[in-house]
């Protein structure tokens, strides 16, 4: 399979599955400079219908080869203009009784909430959990990481807020950690966020071997004073080592400080959905 003409990613339990490009010239609503799609080492998804998904899905379920679906992990499938469709999408995997996390950088209208939250009750009322992650990977600085058209970072955060009014499961995704934004900032978005969200969520960067992404978020040789290690994407198709970032120092201070707050913190949105699987379980 070439990487232009991939299937979805299915293993470990989870089908990783999305709405594909959005055209055949741009892959995603919003460009981050950070994001591993930005490289043709990360190839592409392909780009099916919402019938063509719940095939694909249908045939993997019958393998046994998935227990919980994620929403998405190549493009912002919740974005406009293919908000509503994903919103369909949501309703017909029901159908496959199973846990399901989305992810998105759009900040949803009234009406799109409203429409986001019966799901979501309905997931509940068989027994699963719909949860919604918000990227926010950054509050204050460095925004050229994200392109002009991204919610900014303070109207995702009220978009939290409203999400949690109305009984979703919620997560703060800082995905990924970069080198670049300080302890300091995390640490006063997840101030900002507290009273929103079930858990927090951490990653390693990954970085293609042809620099690009590196050079579209490392802009000056301060910057660029870090040390990348080999590393497998437990995500993607294939065997191909990334270059990839992470800070143990960052990642414990993170940690720290969340369990101050009394909030989870992962670095995997497995152990995440399992906490909250648990802790809905319990009310």
């Amino acid at each position: 399979m070439n990487k232009s003409d991939r299937s979805f990613f299915v293993g470990l339990n989870r089908a990783m599955i999305s709405l594909g490009p959005l055209t055949a010239h741009k892959y995603c609503p919003y460009s981050c400079a950070f994001c591993y799609v930005q490289s043709d080492e990360w190839g592409r998804y392909t780009e099916l219908s919402n019938k063509e998904i719940l095939e694909f899905l249908r045939t993997e379920k019958e393998k046994n080869t998935f227990k919980t679906i994620y929403i998405s992990g190549d493009t912002d499938s919740f974005a406009p203009p293919r908000t509503l469709r994903a919103l369909e999408l949501l309703i017909s995997i029901l159908e496959f009784n199973v846990d399901v996390t989305i992810t998105t950088r759009y900040a949803f209208t009234k009406d799109e909430l409203d429409k986001l939250a019966s799901i979501s009750d309905l997931y509940r009322k068989n027994g699963l959990v719909l949860s919604v992650a918000i990227s926010i990977p950054r509050l204050t600085s460095r925004d050229y990481l994200e392109s002009a058209n991204t919610p900014s970072p303070q109207k995702r955060i009220e978009f939290l807020g409203r999400l949690k009014s109305r009984g979703v499961s919620t997560i703060l995704a800082m995905r990924p950690l970069l080198p670049i934004i300080s302890l300091e900032e995390y640490k006063q978005l997840i101030l900002e966020c507290k009273d929103y969200v079930d858990a927090v969520l951490g990653e390693i960067w990954y970085v293609d071997k042809n620099k690009i992404i590196e050079n579209r978020v490392l802009t000056n040789n301060e910057d660029k004073n870090i040390k990348f290690e080999n590393h497998l994407m437990d995500f993607n198709i294939g065997n191909d080592l990334w270059e990839a970032w992470s800070d143990n120092k960052l990642v414990s201070g993170l940690n720290d400080y969340c369990q101050s707050l009394s909030l989870p913190f992962f670095m995997r949105s497995q152990s995440a959905l399992d906490y909250i699987k648990s802790k809905e379980s319990n009310l």
